[in-house]
């Protein structure tokens, strides 16, 4: 009756039964002895009874001093967590959950805000393009979703199929990664290079497309012309069926490569917007408004569920002062990582194959 190896569902829409390395070691920290298996209260073992009492005490003080009370969060998938988050947050009058991903694609979301008017992580369909260029983005390794996009690449490159599919795949990047190593076409640039290549490569769509050029004197292109042209050429080519996708954090760039998807009429065939991803929530500008309220000693209560702020964020020292300004800091971390550790309250988690959620991530 105990989990002891873990497989992806063959039934599963998005995994196709893979599962990746994390996946697959999730299950040692099930059995981790350094778990914590009590709640905490100024770093000493308590009963759930005693700090249930002292959490619901110090959470009346916030709320009648009308304080503010904050939620920091990895992405929720989960509807039913998102559903009882909101719940609790209404009981007070100023509360708002802050959301941030330790390997965040806050850039990707911001662009689409400012491209399509909504804050949202389209969902990539590798399985139905031809034409792939990738800027940046680790999608076989590490960006959003590895184990989704690997099974749709898979499908548009076997010519075991029936029919036979072969799409072409351009990587522009400047290291090594393991989505590079898999390219049919590898393009070095450095990245302060990425948005005038992709500049000369949408001048060159615009133009097929028939309309003016999207970036205005981009300069000299960073790569042979001859390669730029046959990018563009193939991107142009497939139309709908191409992809262009950028792991890169400058919304600039972003938007480009959404315009450059629009001209193409990627939206809607290879790009899902009205059925997106729910896999990357985290919002940067949020959670630089967080630290600013820190900042300022606003906030009253800070609940920290999912993430290690102290350890995942750059100025990790600094936001441990922060965290010392703050009334009362609970976190929900299963050890007694670099932020549980400054935490008042520590009440552990279950592990997720102990609590069995619900989730959409798509």
């Amino acid at each position: 009756g105990r989990p002891i190896k873990l497989e992806g569902n063959l039934d599963h829409p998005i995994s196709r039964g893979g599962l990746c390395a994390v996946g697959q070691a999730s299950i040692l920290g099930l059995y981790d002895s350094h778990r914590l298996d009590a709640p905490m209260q100024q770093g000493q073992r308590t009963s759930w009874a005693e700090v249930d009492r002292a959490i619901v005490a110090a959470l009346a003080v916030a709320r009648n001093d009308r304080r503010a009370v904050r939620l920091l969060t990895g992405t929720i998938t989960s509807p039913t967590t998102r559903a009882a988050i909101d719940q609790f947050l209404a009981s007070f009058p100023d509360a708002r959950q802050v959301t941030y991903d330790g390997l965040s694609v806050s850039a990707v979301l911001d662009a689409h805000e400012r491209t399509h008017g909504a804050r949202v992580l389209p969902r990539y369909r590798f399985d139905r393009a031809d034409v792939i260029v990738s800027l940046d983005a680790d999608f076989l390794g590490t960006w959003i979703s590895p184990v989704e996009y690997t099974a749709g690449y898979s499908v548009g490159r076997t010519l075991a199929g029936s029919p036979a599919r072969l799409s072409f795949h351009a990587q522009i990047e400047s290291r090594m990664s393991l989505t590079g190593a898999r390219a049919d076409l590898r393009v070095v640039v450095a990245p302060g290079d990425y948005y005038r290549l992709m500049a000369h490569v949408g001048n060159r769509v615009a133009r097929l497309a028939g309309v003016t050029p999207l970036v205005e004197s981009p300069g000299d292109p960073p790569a042979p012309a001859a390669v730029v042209d046959d990018i563009a050429e193939r991107l142009w080519h497939a139309r709908e069926r191409g992809l262009v996708v950028c792991g890169s954090h400058d919304v600039a760039l972003q938007v480009l490569g959404n315009t450059i998807n629009h001209l193409l009429g990627a939206y809607g065939s290879t790009i899902d917007v009205e059925r997106p991803s729910f896999q990357r929530q985290g919002n940067d500008r949020e959670l630089e408004r967080l630290l600013a309220e820190l900042s300022g000693g606003s906030v009253g209560a800070l609940l920290i569920a999912g993430v290690n702020p102290v350890f995942e964020l750059p100025g990790g020292a600094a936001m441990a002062e922060l965290l010392k300004r703050v009334p009362l800091v609970i976190s929900f971390a299963g050890h007694l990582d670099e932020t549980a550790s400054l935490a008042r309250f520590v009440c552990p988690d279950r592990h997720p194959l102990e609590s069995w959620a619900d989730a959409e991530p798509v």
